[in-house]
Formats: C-alpha cells, structure tokens, sequence
C-alpha cells in the first residue's frame, strides 16, 4: 500500500472514530429527551442521529483492512462484503441520511403551514414509511457500486462505458443535487411562513394569517426555519463538490498521486465534519439539548460524590408532548427550541 493511501486512510479513520464518538453522546441525549417527554416511538431526528452513526461506523470498517490494525483481514465472506457491499452501504446510508434532512425540512413545512392536518395525521406509521423511502432512495442510487464491483480487475473497464457513465451521472444527480434542490425549496418556504407570521403579529393579526400557535411555539418555529436555511447553505457547500468526487471516484484510482490524495482526504473529510456540523446546528444551539447534555455527564460524578454530600445537578424541565397547545410541536426537533 503506498504512503499516500495509508494517510488518507488514517485520517479518514481518525475522523469517522471521533465523530462516531460524538455522535453516540448525541443519541444519547436524544433517547433521554424522547423518554423524558413521551413523544412520538419514531422520530426523525432519532433517525438522522442512529443513520450518521451507522455511517461513521461502515467508513471506519471500511478503513481498518488497508491499515492492517488489530489484525483484522477480510477474507472469504468478509472480502465479497469489502469489495461488493460495503461501498453501497456508507453510500446509501449518506444518500438516505440527506433525503432524511429533506424529510425532517417537509415536516416543519406541513406543521407550520397546516398544523391541525399534522397533528391528525403525524403518526409513526406514515413516519416508517418516510424512513423506508428514504433508504430505497439511497439503494437505489447506489446499486451502480454492485454493478461496478470497485475491486475487481474489469471495474476500470466497467466504468468507461457509456451506460455506466449515464447511470452514474443520474445518480449523482438524484443523490446529491435534487437532494440539496428539495432543501432549498422547502427551507425558503419555512422561513418565508415564518416572516409572514411575524409581521402579522407585528400589525395585530391585520393581515389575515391564520394563527395557530403561541409566542413560544412562533419563537421555536422561527428558530427551526432559521436552522433549516442555514443546513440547507452547508449541505450545498459541503455535498455539491463531493457529488463531482463521488462521479469520478475509483478507489483504486491514483492511490501514489499526491495532488488527488490530498484532494481526497478534504473531500472525506468534509463528509465526517458535514455530519458534525449538523450535530451542532440541530442539536447544541438548543438550550435544553445543552442542559440534558450538562445534566447527564456530571450525573455519574454526582453518584459517586454522594458520600460527600454532593448535590444532585437540575434535571432541565420540559413538558410532556401530550401537554403542548400546539400541535406542530410533537416532533422532538421543534421541542428543542420550544423550551429553550
């Protein structure tokens, strides 16, 4: 293995290790909050957080062979699921995690446009399905890794047919750039509600707009629009340029050239700080998101310093789902900014 691939390898590793580790502090406090408050069995943030975590995961796996760490080689089985499936499952598992956002973005879309139609129809069943949709999407986008087979002797020739060109290129597109169009789209719709919203409150409900929520619930949609925009500004500055890498890549394509290794290891990387990024964007601008964090990592040393009269940390308060005036708020995303 040449020195170049070997560095990209553990920087790739590296980075895909820490924020797989952040990311299970992240579902972590998820999983505490939706217990805490009762909400819905399926949520789309739940989602979102255990997909990025698979993906970290697979990416580390798929690292491991090349640095012969912990003396593990993929062999028999193991090297058919290396050299077949494991491309198609971190890439249809990060397809599925995009169309995941755009998911989360169209909720927020339909519970601040018709609330009263998202609190009678918000059901974990309609959310399976979403979730199922999702991951066909991804599978489908990414079947051209089996097709192609990277490892084999002929996926050189394989990749400069015509047909394989065009599937690769349709694919991409849906991946990545329809991806990043539907965001767009639904975020501008979002925030353009939520404007609206605001200057009727400002004229005194002179303008007409149906008001279905209170101060509060209008300050955590205002927020999650807000979030929406910008998510939707980082996914195309960060996944527009990998979806051009992602039509040309072959990862036995020029592992000694320096130029496109560094290349590539910017490229991978933005795709581990993406997902971080996000992490930060939803989840610690939220005040009762950082308090449940803060809550559950001094709750072990407050255990342990009962013996010397160690006080308990303040469980941050927030209201059952059930209990909430606004319909739009059952989903776990809002709630982080309803209390905040």
């Amino acid at each position: 293995m040449s020195d170049m691939l070997h560095t990209r390898r553990v920087i790739e590793f590296s980075s895909a290790l820490i924020g797989g580790l952040m990311s299970i502090v992240d579902l972590a406090v998820l999983v505490y909050l939706q217990y805490k408050r009762k909400g819905a069995a399926i949520d789309f943030l739940l989602t979102i957080s255990v997909v990025s975590i698979l993906i970290l995961f697979f990416y580390d796996m798929f690292c491991l062979p090349d640095l012969c760490w912990f003396g593990i080689e993929y062999v028999g089985v193991l090297r058919f699921w290396h050299n077949y499936l494991l491309m198609f499952t971190v890439n249809t598992l990060f397809c599925a995690y995009g169309y995941l956002v755009v998911v989360l973005i169209i909720d927020r879309y339909i519970a601040m446009h018709y609330p009263f139609f998202y609190r009678n129809n918000a059901h974990n069943r309609i959310r399976m399905w979403c979730i199922l949709a999702c991951l066909l999407i991804g599978a489908l986008c990414n079947m051209k890794w089996i097709i192609l087979g990277p490892y084999d002797d002929e996926s050189e020739t394989r990749s400069k047919t015509a047909w394989f060109k065009a599937l690769n290129g349709i694919s991409c597109i849906i991946q990545y750039y329809v991806c990043g169009l539907l965001m767009i789209w639904f975020s501008y719709k979002n925030y353009q509600k939520s404007r609206e919203i605001n200057r009727d409150q400002g004229c005194g409900g002179k303008l007409g707009v149906v008001q279905t929520f209170t101060n509060q619930g209008q300050r955590a949609h205002e927020i999650v629009a807000r979030i929406c925009v910008i998510f939707t500004v980082t996914y195309i500055i960060l996944n527009w340029p990998y979806g051009m890498y992602d039509y040309i890549d072959n990862p036995k394509l020029n592992n000694d050239d320096h130029f496109l290794g560094v290349l590539f290891i910017l490229v991978n990387f933005n795709q581990s700080f993406y997902l971080q990024l996000n992490l930060f964007i939803f989840s610690y601008s939220s005040g009762v998101y950082r308090n449940t964090l803060i809550y559950m990592l001094k709750r072990p040393f407050f255990i342990i310093g009962k013996q010397f009269d160690f006080k308990d940390p303040i469980l941050p308060k927030f209201r059952p789902a059930h209990e909430l005036r606004e319909p739009a708020m059952i989903d776990l995303f809002a709630m982080l900014y309803y209390s905040s």
